[in-house]
Parts: C-alpha cells; structure tokens; sequence
C-alpha cells in the first residue's frame, strides 16, 4: 500500500479541542476517522483492536498530553483521499 500522510496543525481554544476530540471518538465509534482539512483528507477505516499510548509531560513551563492510536490497516480497505471534510 502507498504511503499517504496528512497533518494538522493549528492553536485552538479549550473548547475546540474538546471539539476535535469528540470528533475523533465519533469516528472510532463509527470505525472511520477522517484526518485533514477542507484542502486535503484523509478517511481511514479502524480496526477493531487498537494500540492506544497517553502520555503527559511537564518540560519548564510547557506542560504537553500526546495521544498515539494505531493499528493494522486490513489489506482490503485502503485509506481514502478526500478533497473535502464533510462536518459531523
């Protein structure tokens, strides 16, 4: 399969990262997560076992949270380009 890759990067307010966040549980509950912006997404379908990591860290006045999720993409369902995200 070919490497596709989108990132996202932006400062938001608390509420809209609680925003983004519920936005990413919807799509695992629905077992389809779309990563991207109105330019370029990417929709990828979740498997049912995942490999979840937190961590949280405080580095001089910097305090940061990473959330890691992965897992095996099945061989016959490729990851999909959008050219828009269409809102929750």
């Amino acid at each position: 399969m070919a490497r596709q890759k989108v990132s996202v990067k932006q400062v938001v307010s608390r509420a809209g990262a609680v925003e983004l966040l519920e936005s990413l549980i919807r799509g695992l509950e629905s077992g389809a997560i779309v990563v991207g912006e109105v330019d370029g997404s990417l929709q990828l379908s979740v498997a049912d076992e995942l490999d979840v990591e937190l961590k949280g860290k405080v580095k001089r006045s910097k305090a940061k949270v990473s959330l890691s999720i992965s897992w095996q993409q099945e061989a016959d369902v490729p990851a999909t380009r959008a050219e828009a995200v269409v809102p929750a």
